[in-house]
């Protein structure tokens, strides 16, 4: 086992702390960013490996044992009902995401921005997994600012950033400025962007393209919006549900569980009407689940949607499609709120304020 981090980390001083139990179990211990002199005792140097390797390309024969449904990561997501999960993250999903700005006709020449964090799918998979498939270039920043954002982007040139709603949020809630338009930036990818925003973000900073998509870390399909459709993740055409095992239907939110009909399968909505995203899981549409949690990865199936026996992954999202087969995102079943471009769980809450002794009980 390896454990890795970076020169600079304020989490550096953590490892430190459990530093010897680390040692006991085996686990290696880089550190990238500084040389094996300036290494603390007990790291290895990263850099140092990275400068001894050699250019040829790698052999094949080191993973000819690798298959697409073989973890590449895991990723924990944000708890919405309870937790934070490892989702497990496959080889197969891990090619997707790095594919998904082909809808933005993403180029070698482009230059995408990021101040999201990598341990997140979205900057993890999605900003530098593309830019290893076009060879484009990827500029970081530790941590997120709305002062240098668009200061950053005139610096290094950048064409394409990475977003997620509340980060355009907090764009939009800066005073305005005669330089706000003054950048090369040519579209935004992200998700979570709401419809208020969206228009005010486009409108202030000339964006001429919004590239909203739909998807979650350890889902089986998501959506794309390639039209540039404002407020929409994507599009369901009548052509596309005979490829796309998707559906929308009936949920009870006093319930919490979807509506049935007399034989008991579920009811898809109509133009309109929101409904749970449903996807089947079969061949090139699998569920992961969560690692070393068999009863957790349980409570993501739903059976017995289409027909008797059939089994199908709840997103726990509801969404609305229009009569273009335009898809909106509409809310998330589950009782959660925002915190800093996270979902965090009332739950999570809850267990940690009815900690103390002098509290009987808590309700968030």
């Amino acid at each position: 086992y390896y454990y890795f981090c970076c020169s600079g980390d304020e989490l550096i001083h953590a490892v430190q702390n459990i530093q010897s139990e680390l040692n006991q179990k085996g686990v290696t211990i880089f550190l990238q960013g500084t040389s094996s002199a300036e290494c603390p005792q007990g790291f290895k140097s990263f850099s140092d490996l990275a400068d001894r390797s050699p250019s040829d390309n790698v052999s094949k024969s080191y993973r000819k044992l690798v298959g697409p449904r073989d973890p590449i990561c895991y990723i924990f997501t944000s708890g919405t009902t309870g937790l934070p999960k490892a989702a497990t993250v496959s080889q197969d999903k891990a090619l997707k995401a790095s594919l998904l700005m082909m809808g933005i006709d993403l180029k070698s020449s482009d230059v995408i921005y990021t101040p999201l964090p990598l341990y997140h799918s979205a900057a993890g998979l999605i900003a530098l997994g593309n830019t290893v498939v076009a060879g484009a270039t990827l500029v970081l920043r530790k941590k997120f600012s709305a002062t240098h954002f668009w200061e950053d982007c005139r610096v290094n040139n950048v064409t394409v950033i990475q977003y997620i709603g509340e980060l355009c949020r907090y764009l939009i809630a800066r005073p305005e400025s005669p330089s706000d338009s003054q950048h090369i930036v040519r579209a935004a990818m992200g998700n979570g962007l709401r419809l208020d925003v969206w228009k005010e973000f486009q409108r202030r900073f000339k964006i001429p393209r919004i590239c909203e998509f739909y998807a979650a870390t350890e889902g089986n399909a998501g959506f794309i919006n390639v039209h540039n459709k404002m407020g929409s993740v994507g599009r369901m055409s009548p052509a596309m549900r005979r490829l796309y095992p998707c559906k929308f239907v009936r949920y009870d939110v006093a319930q919490d569980d979807v509506v049935r009909d007399l034989n008991g399968l579920c009811i898809e909505v109509k133009s309109g009407e929101p409904g749970l995203m449903v996807v089947q899981i079969k061949k090139d549409f699998e569920f992961d689940g969560y690692k070393g949690n068999k009863e957790l990865s349980e409570k993501k199936y739903i059976r017995d949607v289409s027909c008797k026996g059939d089994v199908y992954f709840n997103s726990g999202d509801l969404l609305t499609q229009d009569e273009d087969y335009n898809v909106y995102f509409t809310d998330r079943i589950g009782d959660t709120f925002r915190w800093k471009g996270e979902n965090v769980s009332t739950i999570e809450v809850s267990n940690v304020m009815a900690d103390p002794d002098w509290i009987e009980d808590a309700n968030i």
